[in-house]
C-alpha cells in the first residue's frame, strides 16, 4: 500500500487518478544510486515499494521528493532513482522529467503532485508496472520511440476507480499524450500519433490533438482548440500608473471558439495574486491596483468546456513615470553578416536610474525572456557576444533583481551567412 501524504498535502485525493506506464524491464540500483546503473531483468512478479523503475532525469527547481514512509520532503535531485512509493510536488515554475526503463518519459508540470505507486491490479499477460497517481496539475508523456521495431507499450490510466488503457494504434511506434484532471473530470487527450482509449469495453480512436474525458464513461472524441495568439499589448509592454486611458490585453480570435478564459498574475509563476476570467469577445480591459509587474496569458474555451494550453504568457510593467528607450545598439532591425565564423556584435544601452546590474536577453523566439541563446549579466552597459550563428533574433535588457526592462519594446536582429568571396587568377598575364 502506498502511504498516505503528509496532512494538508493531498486535496481532492478521492478524485486522483493513476498514469501506469506498462515497463518492459526494471533497472537495479542503490537506494542513492543513479538509474543508468548497470540493468538486469527482474523476474515476473508483483512490484513493491521501493523497487526501482526508472530515474529523474531532468529536474527544474522547484521540486521536491518524499520516499516511501519518509516523515519529510528532501529536494529532487537530478538523476536520483524512481522508486516505487514515491512522492514528488512541484512549485511555480518547477518540474520533473521521469524516465523509465522501458523508454517511456513522463513530463511533470509546475505546481504538480504526483505519486509513484503500486498499480491497482497488474495483468498476468504483461510486465508488472508502476503507477503515476496525478492529485494535481498535469502530465505530459511519450510511449514508444520511433527507433525501435517494438510497438509502444500500453499506457493504463486511473480515474475516478476506473482504469482506461491507451494502446497505440497499428503502425504507430510513438504516440505522445496529455492527462490532466478537470472539473469535467480527466482529459485523456493524444498530441502526437494516434491511440485508442478504452474502458470496460467501450473504445475511442483518438488522433493527434483530440480527447476524450474519463468519467463514469468515456466521452466521444473533443477537438482539442488551439491556444489563441495575443496581440497587445507587445511583449515587456510599459505604462505609467495610474493609466490615463483604457488599456486592453487583446488577442487573435480562434475558429469554433466558444469563449476564452483570461487569467493574470503579479510574478511570471502565475502564483501571486492570481486571477483568472472567462469572456466571449477577444479583448479584456485591465485595471491594474498599483505599479509593478502584470503578467498574462489567455486560453480557449471549447463549446464542451474543454480548455487549450494557455499561450505565451506577456509581460506589463506599470511606472511612475513615463518609459524611455535605453538601448543604444544594435538597431532594431539591423542585420550583421558574415562568411567564417559568427561576428562578434557589440550590444550598448545607457544607464537606467538606480541599476546595480543588468542583464542582456538574446532569443531565437518572439520573446526575449523565452528560451535565451544568449544570457549575461554585467554592471556595464556593454557586452560582446561572438556566438550568434545565421538566424533570427529578438533581444533586451533588464535591470537586476528585478528584470525591468529598459526598451519600449524589443528588438529584431538577424545574423546572416553570407557566400565565401571567390579570387579567379587569369590563365596568363599579357605584358605590354
Amino acid at each position: 500500500m502506498t502511504p498516505c501524504p503528509p496532512r494538508g498535502m493531498m486535496p481532492g485525493v478521492g478524485a486522483r487518478l493513476a498514469v501506469i506506464l506498462c515497463a518492459l524491464a526494471v533497472a537495479g540500483c542503490s537506494s542513492q544510486g543513479d538509474a543508468s546503473a548497470s540493468v538486469k531483468l527482474l523476474p515476473l512478479e508483483p512490484l513493491k515499494l521501493n523497487d526501482p523503475v526508472g530515474a529523474y532525469r531532468e529536474v527544474t527547481e522547484p521540486a521536491e521528493l518524499r520516499r516511501a514512509h519518509a516523515p519529510y520532503w528532501e529536494k529532487l535531485e537530478k538523476d536520483a532513482t524512481v522508486r516505487v512509493g514515491d512522492w514528488v510536488r512541484t512549485g511555480p515554475g518547477g518540474g520533473a522529467q521521469l524516465a523509465f526503463t522501458n523508454g517511456a518519459k513522463l513530463e511533470v508540470d509546475e505546481r504538480a503532485l504526483v505519486v509513484v505507486e503500486l498499480p491497482a491490479e497488474q495483468p498476468k499477460d504483461e510486465a508488472p508496472a508502476p503507477a503515476v497517481a496525478v492529485s494535481q496539475g498535469a502530465v505530459r508523456g511519450v510511449a514508444g520511440d520511433e527507433e525501435s521495431e517494438a510497438p509502444p507499450a500500453p499506457v493504463l490510466l486511473r480515474a475516478g476507480g476506473k482504469t482506461q488503457r491507451l494502446v497505440a494504434q497499428a503502425g504507430q511506434k510513438k504516440v505522445g499524450f496529455r492527462v490532466r484532471a478537470t472539473e469535467r473530470g480527466t482529459e485523456i487527450a493524444v498530441t502526437e500519433g494516434s491511440a485508442t482509449v478504452e474502458q470496460e469495453g467501450k473504445r475511442v480512436a483518438l488522433s493527434a490533438g483530440t480527447a476524450t474525458v474519463a468519467t463514469e464513461t468515456l466521452s466521444a472524441p473533443e477537438e482539442v482548440p488551439d491556444f489563441p495568439v495575443s496581440v497587445a499589448p507587445g511583449i515587456d509592454a510599459r505604462a505609467v500608473y495610474p493609466l490615463r486611458t483604457p488599456l486592453f490585453l487583446t488577442w487573435k480570435a480562434v475558429p469554433k471558439a466558444a469563449g476564452y478564459r483570461v487569467q493574470v498574475a503579479r510574478d511570471l509563476n502565475f502564483s501571486v495574486d492570481v486571477k483568472s476570467l472567462d469572456v466571449t469577445g477577444t479583448r479584456y480591459e485591465v485595471e491594474p491596483d498599483g505599479r509593478g509587474l502584470l503578467v498574462w496569458r489567455v486560453a480557449t474555451k471549447a463549446a464542451s468546456g474543454m480548455l487549450s494550453e494557455y499561450g505565451f504568457a506577456r509581460r506589463i510593467y506599470f511606472e511612475a513615470e513615463a518609459p524611455r528607450e535605453l538601448l543604444l545598439t544594435p538597431e532594431s532591425g539591423e542585420a550583421v553578416g558574415y562568411a567564417t565564423k559568427p561576428p562578434t556584435i557589440t550590444f550598448q544601452w545607457q544607464a537606467a536610474a538606480g541599476a546595480a546590474s543588468y542583464r542582456l536577453s538574446v532569443s531565437k523566439s518572439g520573446d526575449p525572456l523565452r528560451a535565451p541563446v544568449v544570457q549575461e549579466t554585467t554592471a556595464g552597459q556593454r557586452v560582446d557576444v561572438s556566438k550568434l550563428g545565421a538566424g533570427e533574433y529578438t533581444w533586451g535588457v533588464y535591470v537586476r533583481p528585478g528584470m525591468t526592462p529598459i526598451f519600449l519594446e524589443p528588438r529584431k536582429l538577424t545574423v546572416k551567412l553570407m557566400p565565401k568571396p571567390r579570387v579567379q587568377a587569369p590563365n596568363a598575364i599579357k605584358w605590354q
